[in-house]
This record gives structure tokens, sequence and C-alpha cells, in this order.
């Protein structure tokens, strides 16, 4: 565990960055979700447009390296997850918890807006977990909040239905 520990701290700043959106995609995620959310905040980081044109190479040399470093592994069609639990909790660690909330709210609202309205019912409650992180209800996490609710409710699970639309 401590050896993993070591080789996250030190991995590069871009690996580092693509590890942590991926510590807010659930348990198994969907490469293009991680695609998008990496890739547009390196659009808002200020890079410039001919920075931005070499993404697509770039997330796939960094997916590509988090699978050769046992950091992520793929579980079949373009779906990964993290090794073991300890690998994400290292990441997660990483920041603290003020800063965590506000990463996750901040990935959240990007594939909120970024899926505008083609949310799987999985996606729909992991960008509404997500938004939950921080500050109080606006209304795209109301908005969120309330397609978890129905989602909840079309498969008969009441408890979370609740929980979702308060």
């Amino acid at each position: 565990v401590n050896l993993i520990g070591s080789r996250i701290v030190c991995a590069s700043a871009d690996l580092l960055s693509l590890l942590m959106f991926a510590s807010c995609l659930g348990p198994v995620f969907d490469e293009r979700h991680l695609a998008l959310v990496w890739r547009k905040a390196r659009r808002n980081s200020g890079e410039t447009k001919s920075e931005c044109i070499g993404t697509v190479d770039r997330f796939e040399q960094l997916r590509d390296q988090a699978v050769n470093e046992l950091f992520l592994a793929c579980v079949g069609d373009s779906h990964y997850r993290f090794v073991h639990d300890c690998v994400k909790e290292t990441v997660l660690s990483l920041q603290t918890k003020e800063q965590r909330d506000i990463f996750q709210r901040e990935v959240g609202m990007r594939l909120f807006h970024q899926l505008d309205g083609g949310l799987s019912d999985r996606m729909t409650f992991v960008v509404a977990n997500l938004l939950n992180n921080g500050r109080g209800a606006d209304l795209v996490s109301s908005h969120a909040f309330l397609l978890a609710a129905t989602s909840a409710l079309r498969k008969t699970a009441f408890s979370t239905a609740l929980k979702y639309s308060r």
C-alpha cells in the first residue's frame, strides 16, 4: 500500500489530474466521461487552441500509463476502475475535504452541462452525488436531484428517491 501511495505521489501532474477526475466517476466508469471532464478542464485551464489539439493523444497516453502502472484496470469495452480501493483513497487524500468538495462539485457541473440530458441512470446518480458536495442547492443541483429522484422512483428505490427529492 505504501509503495502504491509513493508511486501516486511521484506521478506527473497530468497523471494525477486524470486520476483525480477518475476518482469522481464511481467504482466503474466509462472512458468517454473521464475524457470529457479531463479535456474540458484542460480547455478551461487557459491552454491555447494549439495546445488543446493534442489532448486526445495526451489523454490516451495518460490512460494507458495509468493502466500500465496498475492504477486503473480495463474491465470491459471502454470501462475502467481503480485496481484497488487504496489507490483511489490515496488519490482522494491528496486534497483536503474542502478542496475535494469543490473539485467534485465542479466535475458534477461539467458532466451535467456536457452530457446535457444524455445522462444514463447511473450517471444521473453520480452527477447528483457530485453536485451534493460543498455548497447549498442551486438550480443545476436541484434539476440533477429531481432527475435522480425520478430515476429512483422508476426503479422503485423509494428510500433513494426520497433522499434525492429533499
